[in-house]
């Protein structure tokens, strides 16, 4: 699975001088992807994610993606703003496979423009499969390996993000009797033992593990929802919209036909400087 997130743009040029009404452009194997259109703004902040599935496809380190913004006009063509490609190995590289990007767009003649485009990208690897490290490029004129130009990218540490649950493969939850020490024979491997129990009338009651709380620290949040489908929604010709609301804040997906709508989008609630555990009471 890979999954890129649009977080907006900067320094959009218009040549009119009028105010930009952009949306963006997501193309990964031939398959395109935009966002909803951000109006009268020259730095849009789309804040929406992507996902392409690689049907268990290890992702080829070649692998690009490209990205176009254009600006959106009620009457006519819409009007180009910028473009860029970018190949995915820095993604592949990263410890927890994510990468932000920074990226400058250019115009038609490959010339930069001014403006710049921010992504994340995610990549979650089929199960089973060892993430692929590429090795560093090689370069007619000798350079000195090392970590990417920090001007253009950032490895972004999203505590696991993009990483598979691990699976506990040895916990049955049973109590093993070890025999004691023979001389020259190893002792089997402990299995993990059941939690301690308590007896209540009788009835045998497994203990509960304590919640981890939450900490008290003001700091950055980011809560993610995708929309997925909705099935057997009631009604004759319909035309059904999701609201999500989180903590005060409101984002609407597109409007779609039919009783089995495909949505399809994923939202980002960005909570600044903010106290997790007020955020949990405020939702």
């Amino acid at each position: 699975m890979l999954r890129v997130f649009v977080l907006g743009a900067e320094r959009l040029q218009i040549i009119e001088q009028d105010i930009s009404d952009a949306y963006c452009g997501v193309t990964f194997h031939g398959v395109k992807k935009k966002t909803k259109v951000i109006k009268n703004n020259l730095n849009p902040v789309w804040n929406e994610g992507f996902e392409w599935d690689l049907k268990g496809t290890p992702l080829d380190p070649s692998s690009e993606i490209h990205v176009v913004v254009k600006d959106h006009e009620t009457m006519g063509r819409n009007r180009f703003l910028g473009e860029v490609h970018t190949t995915l190995t820095d993604v592949l590289s990263s410890p927890h496979l994510v990468a932000k990007y920074n990226l400058p767009l250019q115009d038609t003649k490959r010339q930069n423009t001014g403006a710049s485009i921010i992504l994340q990208v995610t990549y979650v690897p089929p199960p089973g499969t060892a993430p692929h490290v590429p090795p560093s490029p090689q370069h007619d004129v000798p350079t000195a390996t090392g970590s990417p130009d920090a001007d253009t990218l950032t490895l972004t540490d999203t505590g696991g993000e993009g990483e598979e649950d691990s699976e506990d493969l040895l916990g049955t939850g049973d109590e093993v009797d070890l025999p004691s020490g023979t001389p020259g024979v190893d002792p089997p491997p402990t299995l993990p033992k059941k939690p301690p129990t308590t007896v209540v009338h009788g009835l045998k009651k497994r203990r509960r593990a304590s919640r981890q709380l939450l900490p008290n620290k003001p700091q950055d949040i980011q809560v993610r929802v995708q929309v997925a489908e909705g099935r057997q929604i009631p009604g004759i010709n319909i035309r059904p919209v999701v609201k999500v609301t989180v903590a005060g804040q409101t984002k609407t997906t597109r409007i779609r036909k039919g009783n089995n709508p495909t949505f399809d989008e994923t939202f980002f609630f960005n909570f600044y400087d903010t106290n997790p555990c007020r955020l949990r009471c405020e939702e």
